[in-house]
């Protein structure tokens, strides 16, 4: 469920976090093969899908980080690991980053082995 007027946050459905994680990790693939590429867009990408805000949405994306860091894959540069992630988003990430194959070359640090 989308944002609310209140300013208080539904958890994001299983859907949802489908879309951003998809996003996510092809925003890293660009990254990581040093690509150019525009966070804004995809953010607004987001936001057009879920209803979700931009605060939101780059929130979700810093809990992505988060999930990366702990289990020694890397993360997007200027999105801060968070912690307090659904278990949903932890399920998602994980079992996507397990299939890339861009990401199997990376050691426990986060870096290339």
């Amino acid at each position: 469920m989308p944002d609310t007027a209140s300013g208080r946050n539904a958890p994001w459905t299983l859907g949802e976090i489908r879309v951003i994680v998809d996003i996510y990790f092809e925003m890293l693939e660009y990254e990581l093969s040093s690509a150019n590429y525009v966070k804004a867009g995809y953010n607004r990408e987001i936001q057009a899908k879920t209803g979700r805000s931009r605060q939101s949405v780059d929130y979700k994306f810093c809990n992505i980080s988060h999930v990366l860091k702990e289990a020694g894959y890397p993360s997007i540069d200027g999105y801060k690991p968070r912690s307090n992630t659904q278990s949903a988003l932890r399920d998602v990430v994980l079992k996507r980053a397990a299939v890339l194959p861009y990401l199997q070359s990376f050691g426990q640090d986060g870096r290339r082995a």
